[in-house]
């Protein structure tokens, strides 16, 4: 017996036998429920390119095909309805009669409020469609996200490869974000596409949400790059809850405060009332989510990194208000001058694609419980 691996799985063990005692009970609470009744879990992560982007641009990247290899490949989860949003996550999204709306252009006195990451696709006229594939990810169910509104259009929803199975939405009512599920089965196979064809305008798409089978984990990602803080706290409450109840929220990854630092810099108590009141909307979609709160790294810019540690500060109080979990990315990489000096910055704000982001998605997943979620009734007992 090599008593040296087992002192270091106990101790591994141990470690997530501890965290029981933080705000990460509620996670690994989570994920016993979850293995012992065969349910699916749901972690999402927000708000900006940290947790988002494309080709390993973000170390959920890496972080997802991590807890999937131990918990089970539960399928993508959310994805906008824009094609950045599509392309980030390895599909592909062709389009015809519709206005992508981003962040960019973001105006919280306009429906774009109902939009949970602020990427969108609007529809105004008829004969609009948008065909969405998968080509990385497979899923066996999928549904559609929507905005309803007085004077909506229509649209059908389905399979693209099954003209005859696709059903009907009419998307007129009292304003309110709405689900619907497509009726039929996908094949278990890469490269299924979804559809929304025939639009009769005016129609909101907000993104759909990509299922495999009924267990394991699927990591959503309401993130852009780009995103504020700030934005975010001004959509609409209501409908930020009602997304999170749908896709299912777990575990809420919270990584914000580098794009509120920026060109026009918000002050720590704008931050921290923006913060609290995204984890109050979390907390009412599911008073049992369990909440990391990702430090910020460091950039090039002293002044910037200044405001940048008082939003720490802050985030430290939310994290004892909302019993969360802290996680520093500063503890991977080091600060500025270490993580350049190591090759781990790619710019002067950004962590490495594949220098950095590997080893801080690793982190990541071994913080919350790594190989041990495997045996997580044992650690526990």
């Amino acid at each position: 017996m090599d008593l040296g691996k087992v002192a270091l799985s106990m101790a591994n063990q141990a470690r997530v036998k501890y965290l029981w005692g933080t705000g990460l009970n509620k996670w690994l609470y989570a994920v016993s429920y979850a293995r012992r009744e065969g349910k699916q879990l749901n972690v999402v992560c927000a708000i900006d390119s940290l947790s988002a982007g494309a080709g390993g641009s973000s170390p959920i990247d890496f972080f997802r095909p991590k807890i999937q290899e131990i918990l089970g490949d539960g399928g993508i989860g959310f994805i906008a309805a824009n094609n950045s949003a599509v392309v980030a996550e390895g599909g592909t999204l062709g389009a015809s009669g519709a206005t992508q709306r981003t962040n960019a252009a973001f105006d919280p006195a306009s429906d774009d409020k109902y939009c949970p990451n602020l990427y969108s696709m609007v529809f105004t006229d008829s004969g609009g469609y948008a065909n969405l594939s998968d080509k990385n990810h497979i899923f066996t169910k999928a549904k559609v996200m929507y905005l309803q509104q007085p004077g909506g259009g229509t649209f059908k929803w389905g399979d693209a490869a099954y003209a005859a199975g696709r059903i009907d939405i009419n998307t007129d009512g009292e304003k309110a974000v709405k689900f619907v599920e497509h009726t039929g089965t996908f094949p278990a196979q890469l490269g299924n596409t979804v559809q929304i064809g025939n639009v009769v305008g005016p129609v909101q798409v907000m993104g759909v949400d990509l299922r495999n089978g009924n267990s394991g984990v699927r990591v959503h990602r309401l993130a852009q790059g780009g995103t504020q803080t700030r934005q975010v706290a001004q959509l609409d409450g209501a409908m930020y809850t009602a997304v999170l109840k749908n896709i299912g929220c777990d575990l809420f990854i919270l990584n914000t405060g580098m794009n509120d630092s920026g060109t026009t810099a918000f002050p720590a108590e704008t931050v921290d009332t923006d913060i609290r009141t995204i984890l109050g909307w979390v907390r009412a979609a599911n008073p049992n989510a369990a909440i990391l709160l990702v430090m910020p790294n460091e950039t090039a810019d002293a002044n910037r990194n200044a405001l940048l540690e008082t939003y720490r500060l802050k985030i430290l109080k939310i994290a004892l208000d909302f019993d969360a979990v802290i996680f520093d990315t500063r503890w991977v990489i080091g600060n500025y001058t270490q993580a350049q000096a190591k090759g781990l910055m790619n710019d002067s704000i950004h962590p490495h694609p594949t220098n950095a982001n590997p080893m801080i998605g690793e982190a990541l997943f071994n913080f919350i419980g790594g190989s041990n979620l495997a045996n997580i009734e044992g650690v526990l007992s």
